[in-house]
């Protein structure tokens, strides 16, 4: 919601569109495999990522570089505390250490 008819605005782009709502006080692992499988599928694409204050979607993609092997888990943690501090959110801190 964080522009108005984005939707229409990105694919009057000739870019795809994933919507992958996610609650910040509950990020699911259902969310989160939605997210990796957009990611998986655009394979070898640029691909523009992002949420109202890149919070979520920092979390979610430092989790999915080092599942992916793309980063360290220092490098993830470094990527998402330059936006944001996870410690004060005990959701996010639980989130993120799944599979590390």
């Amino acid at each position: 919601n964080a522009v108005p008819d984005e939707k229409s605005v990105v694919e009057g782009q000739g870019v795809e569109y994933v919507y992958i709502p996610v609650d910040f006080f509950n990020p699911t692992q259902a969310e989160y495999e939605r997210f990796s499988a957009a990611l998986d599928n655009a394979e070898g694409q640029k691909v523009h990522i992002h949420c109202a204050a890149n919070f979520r979607v920092s979390g979610f993609y430092g989790r999915y570089a080092v599942e992916r092997g793309l980063w360290n888990p220092a490098e993830a943690d470094a990527f998402i505390r330059e936006l944001w501090n996870p410690d004060k959110f005990p959701c996010w801190i639980e989130f993120l250490s799944v599979d590390q």
